[in-house]
């Protein structure tokens, strides 16, 4: 199966002081009222958090969010809103830390709209509305950041070390 890779152009990045793996879906659910729902019509998780926004945000705010959020696809090719993202901060011994969790977006969230989602954060720590989350689950910075891609590798065997780098089309000869 073909996954098209290209990320979202924006992520909201929450970071907090615990493994964010165990709960970025349902964070995301709370902080903007959107969860994923799969092709067979099962809800991921999220849903039940995203309750207490669609009651808590007004309405043209939750459609916007609806509209913006965008369900990017993972090393395995699930689309999902949001996913764990690696913390600033890592182990004492250089090793990394995904502390944080990102949300995507296909439009830039205006700073009202960042400013909310970084209140709902904070509120979805201190009301604990998700029963497994960590009791000392804290948010201790976040960040809106643009994303672009690079350039990509796709497996060539043709090439000695079975790799060749991706050239945007923009870049490559002859384009127009």
């Amino acid at each position: 199966m073909a996954v098209d890779f290209q990320p979202p152009p924006w992520a909201f990045v929450i970071d907090t002081n615990r493994y964010a793996g165990n709960f970025e879906r349902q964070m995301t659910g709370f902080v903007t009222g959107v969860f994923t729902v799969f092709d067979n019509g099962d809800a991921d998780h999220g849903d039940k958090e995203a309750v207490f926004a669609r009651k808590e945000i007004v309405r043209p705010t939750l459609r916007w969010f609806k509209k913006h959020v965008v369900h990017a696809a993972d090393e395995h090719g699930h689309r999902h809103n949001s996913t764990m993202w690696r913390s600033p901060m890592g182990t004492p011994q250089g090793e990394p830390v995904f502390n944080s969790v990102a949300i995507f977006f296909d439009a830039q969230p205006d700073p009202t709209r960042v400013h909310l989602m970084a209140r709902r954060a904070a509120e979805f720590c201190e009301r604990h509305v998700y029963e497994y989350q960590p009791d000392d689950l804290q948010v201790v910075g976040w960040r809106l950041i643009s994303l672009r891609l690079a350039w990509m590798v796709h497996a060539d065997g043709g090439h000695p070390d079975g790799y060749r780098r991706y050239v945007p089309a923009s870049r490559r000869k002859g384009h127009a």
